[in-house]
């Protein structure tokens, strides 16, 4: 997984799930690095520890609550545990403490970073019903005009009647994040949407969009087959299952479950 990658899950993640956090499990696929990245950034920031882990006790990888979690004392390392409800049996399981880190992700906290980034004066007020989020005024070559961020289905960045994909804006430059000032001044800039050196690039969101329907397709393909195997599990379970493989792609179970039928 590259960094590219990481940029591409965070936002597709907040526009399909919205507020966020992101479990140890999810993160620790990152590359090295990538959480100091999006992390100094402002993109995520430490939440407190999990509550509930996907127990490693058995094949099933059921959500657990947890049952115990013991500070490093008296030589002994941190441990955790979880007691499984589903087989008694078991009893408690053990599990690796790192897993109980999570980071919080917000649309707040990204509109702010891209404020900061364009120093704009961020006031977080939302119009549209709340679907667009007040980043600040921009000054173009020719005009200025107020820059928002999109929130509902695909993030873009909007001014006027225009907009560009988010994830088109934002470039990867020496380990870190920046904008790219020049395209968000000919966003401000543009005339009319149908000015064709300005409007977004329709291919790329046409690709994106036939990715995910590819996507959705093979989940609901995997659950099929969970159900067909396990006819007697909740729709809960099938998206756990399906989050863990590598079609979900990094996907929540929460966003999994929307579109597995």
């Amino acid at each position: 997984m590259k960094l590219d990658d990481v940029l591409q899950e965070l936002i597709q993640g907040l526009a399909h799930d919205g507020d966020t956090l992101l479990p140890w499990d999810q993160v620790r696929r990152w590359p090295k690095g990538g959480i100091d990245v999006f992390q100094n950034a402002g993109w995520i920031a430490p939440a407190p520890l999990a509550t509930e882990v996907i127990c490693p006790g058995c094949e099933e990888g059921c959500y657990m609550p947890v049952a115990k979690v013991f500070r490093a004392a008296n030589g002994m390392p941190a441990r955790a545990y979880i007691a499984c409800d589903q087989r008694p049996e078991m009893g408690t399981v053990k599990f690796q403490p790192a897993r109980l880190q999570q980071w919080q992700l917000t649309q707040g906290q990204l509109a702010q970073w891209i404020a900061d980034t364009l120093t704009l004066r961020y006031s977080g007020k939302r119009l549209d019903g709340g679907n667009l989020l007040e980043l600040g005024l921009v000054s173009g070559d020719e005009r200025a005009q107020m820059l928002c961020l999109h929130t509902d289905g695909e993030l873009a960045l909007v001014a006027g009647s225009n907009r560009i994909p988010l994830v088109d804006a934002i470039q990867l430059i020496d380990g870190g994040l920046a904008l790219d000032a020049n395209l968000i001044r000919q966003l401000v800039d543009s005339a009319t949407t149908g000015d064709t050196r300005y409007t977004p690039n329709t291919a790329r969101r046409e690709v994106r969009k036939l990715e995910t329907a590819a996507m959705h397709e093979q989940w609901r393909k995997e659950y099929r087959a969970l159900k067909k195997k396990r006819p007697n599990m909740s729709d809960v379970w099938y998206s756990q299952q399906i989050a863990k493989m590598e079609c979900a792609q990094g996907r929540k179970a929460g966003t999994i479950k929307k579109n597995m039928k």
